[in-house]
């Protein structure tokens, strides 16, 4: 569920109307435009979304880890340690759009 609401993010990133930054402004969208109000109210949807499904991810390693022998909590702890690092980037990827 979190990879398809991802994919409907990049995909309604990918149709905003407005054009590239320099110097790509003259390439065009390659899946067309969006109109920019039907652009908004899907990232509004989507956005808050993929932020519920990575919180909720995020409380099932929690659990996991509660459950798990000791390599395994080794293991998920480097794992939770690049954690911070998805979210960042889709907020700062979604702040340089908007």
């Amino acid at each position: 569920m979190a990879l398809v609401c991802a994919l409907a993010i990049q995909l309604i990133m990918d149709t905003n109307p407005r054009p590239y930054d320099a110097p790509f402004a003259y390439v065009r969208h390659p899946f067309g435009n969006l109109p920019f109000g039907v652009n908004v109210a899907l990232r509004i949807v989507f956005f808050p979304t993929l932020c519920a499904l990575m919180l909720l991810a995020a409380y099932s390693l929690l659990l996991r880890s509660r459950r798990a022998d000791p390599l395994l909590r080794r293991q998920i702890r480097w794992l939770v340690l690049t954690l911070p690092l998805a979210p960042l980037t889709l907020v700062l990827r979604w702040a340089a759009t908007c």
